[in-house]
């Protein structure tokens, strides 16, 4: 806190792309547009993913699907039980996506850069690991909604 009592010193960092994009959008007449695809994610690292029987070294955990959202058209499943390991909670027994569109997922927050380049409106092939099987899923990516921060 800062001795004003305001947020001195306090910043957000935005990502030049997302400002170029915005503004673009902006010029154009019309409001920016955010792709989302409706999941929250945890991180898989490869201790993770050993515990877990899962063939990938990284990727990102489908802790929770949004109901009615992309997501779950396309049939991406969520977590459905807890797990403690390493002292930290995770959501698991749900798919674990490691690829947008063939681009690996090397970091949880991937999947956020990778979906939010595209528009919505298109589509995003989700490389997935199901019970123990690799697959891919379409996804049609729609607008994300105002109170939505992550894809």
């Amino acid at each position: 806190k800062s001795g004003s009592g305001s947020s001195d010193g306090v910043g957000f960092g935005v990502p030049a792309n997302s400002i170029k994009r915005s503004v673009e959008m902006l010029q154009d007449g019309g409001e920016p547009a955010y792709a989302y695809i409706g999941v929250s994610t945890q991180p898989l690292y490869p201790q993770l993913a050993e515990k877990l029987g899962i063939d990938a070294a990284q990727g990102a955990i489908v802790a929770t699907v949004v109901d009615g959202g992309p997501a779950a058209a396309a049939g991406i499943r969520g977590a459905d039980r807890e797990l403690v390991f390493q002292g930290a909670r995770y959501d698991v027994g749900g798919d674990v996506i490691v690829a947008v569109n063939d681009v690996p997922i090397e970091h949880a927050e991937d999947l956020g850069r990778l979906i939010g380049a595209l528009k919505p409106g298109d589509t995003a092939d989700l490389q997935v690991i199901r019970d123990g099987e690799e697959k891919t899923i379409e996804v049609e990516l729609e607008n994300r909604p105002t109170a939505i921060t992550r894809p």
